[in-house]
């Protein structure tokens, strides 16, 4: 299971960066400076793409989602529970 927390938190930590980069870029004035961020931003989002298409977090997600089904039909079925 160490293996999932990895996972969810090298996406988390690559997903701080784009946002990190993505606001500098906005108020970067230099050209050299904000080409830079550019493609450190497009780094960011493909290596983010390339852990979250890998088939740990498809299988992660989707037991995820499973679970939250269940709960939505528990809730339906039996009320929330607060």
């Amino acid at each position: 299971m160490s293996w999932e927390i990895d996972l969810w938190k090298a996406i988390e930590r690559w997903r701080e960066k784009a946002d990190f980069l993505q606001s500098h870029e906005a108020i970067a004035a230099d050209p050299p400076q904000k080409f830079t961020l550019k493609r450190q931003i497009e780094e960011a989002e493909g290596n983010i793409e390339e852990l979250a298409t890998e088939p740990m977090y498809e299988r992660m997600r989707s037991h995820r989602d499973s679970r939250s089904q269940v709960n939505t039909h528990r809730e339906l079925a039996f009320g929330a529970v607060n």
